[in-house]
């Protein structure tokens, strides 16, 4: 799948009418850090972040239906690997 494809799916969700709550909610967050990654072609350092979180769930013993990644996890691996 080509980034224009990806992108073009996950904008669904943000083309609803905004508001500061929900602008705010991780998921947005993420889904607007992961298409600006996108889009300045830094799909490398991307699946990088990915991978990293994979591996962690993979690792991880319990038995979680849902795994849970901080925003806060996201953003320091964000920094780490796009160096932002």
């Amino acid at each position: 799948m080509s980034n224009d494809e990806i992108m073009e799916r996950v904008t669904y969700p943000l083309e609803e009418p905004s508001d500061t709550e929900t602008d705010q909610a991780p998921d947005t967050v993420v889904i607007k850090m992961v298409l600006e990654a996108l889009q300045q072609d830094k799909t490398a350092e991307l699946k990088k972040i990915l991978k990293h979180f994979y591996k962690r769930i993979l690792a991880d013993e319990r038995d979680l239906r849902y795994p849970v990644i901080t925003l806060e996890e996201w953003q320091e691996q964000w920094k780490q690997v796009m160096g932002e």
